[in-house]
């Protein structure tokens, strides 16, 4: 996160692109512990486009933690969807994506002794 006159901009991007969150100084003195805590922040605010839609803003309104989600994640009953890739010696075959049960998806190095929580790194710019 960067600041500008008690402005902070939370970047955060997915795989359509990148986006700022912009947070106002009374909103961030409001939420400041979700912001610096969540590891999943939830954002409801209007969404601003520049140019062709390359830099997109989104002014927030409401911050929510819901680190409850991401941690439910694993615990999920509802299929994954998987990517295979055509067979190589095919030109013509395509990749296709098939759903299956999450435990199959899940790397099987994980061992018993390794916790099931998800860690995400971030980037801090102080």
């Amino acid at each position: 996160p960067g600041s500008a006159n008690g402005v902070l901009f939370v970047t955060i991007e997915d795989e359509s692109g990148v986006a700022s969150i912009v947070v106002w100084p009374d909103l961030f003195e409001r939420e400041r512990r979700t912001i610096l805590a969540a590891s999943l922040l939830g954002v409801e605010g209007r969404i601003q486009r520049e140019g062709e839609g390359e830099v997109v803003h989104v002014v927030a309104r409401r911050l929510g933690n819901l680190a409850d989600l991401f941690a439910s994640v694993a615990e999920r009953e509802a299929g994954c969807r998987l990517l295979e890739h055509g067979d190589a010696s095919s030109p013509r075959s395509l990749d296709i994506t098939r759903n299956v049960p999450c435990d199959a998806a899940r790397p099987s190095a994980r061992t018993p002794s390794q916790p099931e929580t998800i860690r995400v790194k971030t980037r801090d710019f102080r």
